[in-house]
């Protein structure tokens, strides 16, 4: 009994299928979505702004109720204000509608809340006066189950409105934790008097605090190195000095890290400066930090950490540059590469580089701004070369839209990814059913 019961606590897995998937070999057009999809893949529009957000009933077998993509739309009946998830949410798919402004995501999967093998995926919304973090309750097979929200949002848009409600701004992106929160980052300028970076149970256990060790800035994302007990944090700022932190909780003050590692306010902040010679170091005078941002890397966006053959990196993104930058821990060294290219295939990758989400050590997906065609693509970190996820060609709001909340499914089964400016969402799955998290050969992954 004891062996059934962990078993249904991880998340399911399929066996991967090694010669359908490859990117690279063409795209095919999807006139529901008007998305421009890598052959071998899927796509299903699952959440769209300002409509409310559709449920497939718990434990169902077969889904009843889709917005679209590659399945017949149809309308599941929801009772208003029955019991959500156990962390607190509200079913109403009558009056809560999806927020607007999706940006930077991530997924969670707690064997105590999803029992059947789901998970939360968590989206900030960068709306200026209402920001916020949202989370859609998925199944097993990434279908929508209940949608609630964490942090911010508007106090009369029909969600349930959690105790003690924070109203926050701009919340860009940010990043995941060790211990499965969210640290929500808003993205509000320096002249405004900047903005905070949050953290937040995506499950509603605990309230969202700020992170007072870094202060106010213009902030966009965060990283974490946990290779340690005590876990080493990266923060990005969006701005033309915008300079990278490092924040380093002290070690023991909390015991095990957690939830109050992040909020140690005697944590060491240090600024990124890198040298002309292909050297970096971390300085104690934030001074330095603008500096070496304004020469070298303005307007950082996506910043990730990942393991690669061993081997311990930090990737960031220039906007302005639209270059991606690689420090590597062993040797101090760091180098730019741009993020126009060389393209495998269909698509091109010409505008903003945004986002980026490490996966397995192997390679980047980094989302896009702008270009008339944002899209999503997977950079291989050994041959150095892109490959197109999916585009949008015909963008509502001409140039002015962009890719965000790329996020995988925690058995890697499943990709999600938004328009913001459109506010569609979307799920891709591979048609062999396959995971995205170990993509086959064929990729040039050597």
């Amino acid at each position: 009994q004891q062996q059934q019961q962990q078993q249904q606590q991880r998340p399911p897995t399929k066996v991967e299928q090694t010669n359908s998937l490859e990117l690279g070999k063409g795209l095919y057009y999807d006139s529901i979505t008007g998305l421009h999809v890598a052959r071998g893949l899927t796509v299903e529009l699952i959440a769209q702004t300002g409509e409310p957000v559709q449920f497939v009933p718990r434990g169902m077998g077969t889904a009843s109720s889709y917005y679209g993509g590659n399945r017949e739309l149809t309308h599941t009946t929801t009772s208003t204000g029955t019991t959500g998830t156990s962390g607190g949410g509200r079913r109403d798919s009558g009056s809560c509608v999806f927020h607007s402004k999706p940006d930077g995501a991530a997924t969670f999967y707690d064997p105590t809340v999803h029992r059947d093998g789901g998970f939360h995926y968590c989206i900030n919304s960068e709306r200026d006066q209402y920001g916020g973090f949202f989370c859609l309750e998925m199944d097993s097979d990434c279908r929508v189950v209940d949608y609630v929200k964490r942090l911010g949002g508007h106090p009369n848009d029909g969600c349930f409105e959690p105790s003690n409600a924070v109203r926050t701004r701009w919340n860009c992106n940010g990043g995941k934790t060790p211990w499965d929160t969210w640290v929500s980052c808003e993205e509000i300028e320096r002249d405004e008097g900047g903005g905070y970076c949050w953290q937040v149970d995506p499950y509603g256990r605990r309230e969202p605090q700020r992170i007072m060790s870094i202060g106010t800035g213009e902030w966009e994302a965060m990283a974490v190195d946990a290779r340690y007990s005590v876990p080493v944090f990266y923060f990005s700022e969006d701005d033309r000095d915008g300079a990278v932190r490092q924040m380093t909780p002290r070690s023991g003050r909390y015991g095990a890290a957690g939830w109050d590692t992040l909020h140690d306010d005697q944590a060491e902040v240090r600024y990124l400066v890198l040298r002309q010679d292909g050297t970096f170091y971390w300085s104690s005078r934030l001074g330095e930090g603008r500096d070496s941002a304004i020469r070298s890397f303005p307007n950082v966006e996506g910043i990730a950490f990942d393991v690669v053959d061993g081997v311990p990196h930090l990737f960031f993104v220039s906007k302005r540059l639209e270059m991606l930058f690689t420090l590597n821990f062993d040797t101090n060294r760091w180098y730019s590469s741009s993020t126009n290219g060389p393209m495998v295939g269909e698509g091109d990758f010409r505008s903003d580089p945004d986002a980026i989400v490490p996966v397995a050590g192997k390679y980047l997906f980094i989302a896009e701004d702008g270009g008339g065609s944002p899209g999503v693509f997977m950079k291989d970190l050994r041959s150095e070369s892109y490959y197109t996820v999916f585009q949008h060609n015909r963008p509502r709001n001409g140039d002015n839209e962009e890719t965000t909340a790329v996020a995988l499914s925690p058995d890697g089964k499943c990709l999600m990814s938004c328009l913001q400016h459109q506010g569609s969402c979307y799920v891709f799955r591979r048609e062999d059913g396959g995971t995205m998290k170990h993509l086959n050969t064929r990729l040039r992954l050597r």
